[in-house]
């Protein structure tokens, strides 16, 4: 079973600054901020992008439980 892990577990493991994440991915630091405190749901081609920039460590699945690939 994969393991999941969340933006905020993988900026724990990385040591990157939820700023140095935002370039990263190309997301905006206040979209990584409120993903961070849980006060939205990534969409899905946002939430893609970070599973590619983390290389599979976040999936698109842990930042949208109920997701189906179609």
């Amino acid at each position: 079973k994969e393991q999941k892990m969340n933006i905020r577990e993988y900026l724990d493991m990385t040591g990157l600054s939820p700023a140095q994440f935002s370039s990263l991915t190309g997301v905006c630091q206040q979209s990584i901020y409120l993903y961070l405190n849980g006060k939205i749901t990534p969409r899905v081609w946002t939430a893609k992008k970070i599973e590619k920039e983390t290389k599979g460590k976040v999936t698109v699945k842990d930042l949208i439980p109920d997701y189906e690939a179609p």
